[in-house]
């Protein structure tokens, strides 16, 4: 089975935008430390977000970190740290993140990365979602990114093959 990690923040914003259920249809399973868990619980989440936390599905497990966070990792905040130390322990296919310094320190790892906005691109693509819906979905919440980055990844989805 393929193994799959994530950050708190593409769950959070999947979840903040109700297409959480893309993950399991695209991955399986997703694997997050137990950091990853209790941030998507801070009293500055949203009730969405609080409520999917609250009662995980059965595709979304908690595995503790067993070994240190390497040094290189500290400049990041504890849940990319854990989410990336997990990814390589378990040996992970991917690892779910947006954020761009964590995305960069995962890659430096040997850690392939997706985010949000191409889980939703590929939810479209396999029927799963409505890419534009999902999108303007997500320009209602404080997800970061540029007007520039959505019409990218319209125009790969308006431009992906056809079968």
């Amino acid at each position: 089975m393929t193994l799959i990690v994530s950050d708190a923040s593409p769950l959070h914003y999947l979840a903040l935008i109700q297409e959480a259920h893309i993950l399991p249809q695209l991955f399986g399973r997703v694997i997050i430390p137990q950091k990853v868990f209790d941030e998507l619980q801070q009293p500055n989440t949203p009730g969405a977000v609080k409520a999917f936390a609250a009662s995980l599905p059965s595709w979304l497990e908690i595995q503790t970190v067993t070994g240190p966070i390497d040094g290189s990792l500290l400049h990041l905040d504890r849940g990319e740290q854990e989410a990336i130390t997990l990814a390589i322990e378990i040996q992970a296919e991917t690892l779910l993140i947006d954020e761009t310094k964590g995305r960069r320190a995962a890659k430096s790892h040997g850690l392939k990365t997706i985010g949000t906005l191409a889980i939703l691109l590929d939810g479209a693509i396999a029927g799963f979602c409505d890419l534009e819906k999902s999108f303007d979905s997500l320009r209602q919440t404080n997800f970061r990114a540029t007007e520039g980055l959505y019409q990218y990844f319209l125009g790969l989805y308006a431009n992906r093959p056809k079968s």
